[in-house]
């Protein structure tokens, strides 16, 4: 298994994509885990919690990638963001 950030979100972002959210929510989870500072990491955990269904946890990680980065909804709405 891969141990880099990037790798892990792009599984995620390929999971996600072709609907497999269970999926798409353990590759970023391993992503958020290898770059806990990083807003995006938990911002997409979120996104994937979200499009499974369950927004309670989707909430719990938007939360994290607030603290993080008060800015990252902002950021993250803007054309060609993340």
């Amino acid at each position: 298994m891969p141990k880099d950030y990037e790798t892990h979100r792009l599984l995620g972002v390929a999971a996600g994509v072709q609907g497999k959210h269970q999926q798409a929510i353990q590759f970023f989870t391993l992503a958020a885990g290898i770059e806990p500072g990083n807003a995006d990491a938990w911002f997409n955990l979120a996104v994937a919690w979200n499009e499974s269904g369950n927004k309670i946890e989707g909430k719990k990680y938007e939360q994290k990638a607030l603290e993080i980065d008060p800015n990252i909804v902002q950021k993250r709405s803007r054309p060609g963001g993340q």
